[in-house]
């Protein structure tokens, strides 16, 4: 049993030595890729009047997930992520609602780089209490020689400035 120990353990030193004489090829490094999230208190709301929407409920922007991924142009963000409506009764009969909410980049100072507007088209069935729709985004940020990584992708509700600055036990961050 002795012999097979030091002939297992003299094996793997050369094979080791054999290793570190042959050119190695590092990985290329990971995209530095920007963060991406909602805003805190703008990912919800429980009064849709400023959605032009007479009934009780919520909304959320809810399941974030992507990938970043470096190109020649630069780098690009694919994501998706939901939003739902919750009514606080079923709907009587088909309904319909235009959810605005908006993307901004910031850069590593908080400074705002870009904002974009978007509605998202909800659906809620006949005697249904939810409904939503999953939105899909690609974008693609700046040139390669950019560091993507000092970059904020933020994602919220586009709620009137009284609603959204004015929602007890929330604040913007």
């Amino acid at each position: 049993m002795r012999v097979s120990r030091r002939v297992w353990s003299q094996t793997l030193v050369l094979l080791l030595a054999a290793c570190s004489g042959l050119p190695w090829t590092a990985p290329p490094p990971a995209p530095s890729c920007p963060r991406v999230g909602f805003i805190y208190g703008l990912e919800a709301a429980d009064d849709l009047s400023w959605a032009g929407f007479a009934r009780p409920g919520e909304v959320r922007l809810q399941n974030l997930q992507g990938r970043c991924l470096r190109e020649a142009d630069g780098v690009r963000l694919e994501y998706g992520f939901d939003i739902q409506i919750t009514l606080a009764r079923a709907a009587q009969e088909p309904l319909e609602l235009a959810v605005p909410y908006f993307i901004a980049v910031l850069d590593d100072r908080g400074a705002l780089v870009t904002r974009r507007d978007f509605q998202g088209e909800l659906r809620i069935a006949a005697g249904a209490r939810r409904g939503g729709v999953r939105e899909q985004v690609d974008q693609v940020l700046m040139p390669l020689s950019e560091d993507a990584g000092r970059y904020q992708v933020l994602i919220g509700l586009a709620l009137p400035r009284e609603q959204a600055l004015g929602r007890e036990g929330r604040q913007l961050r």
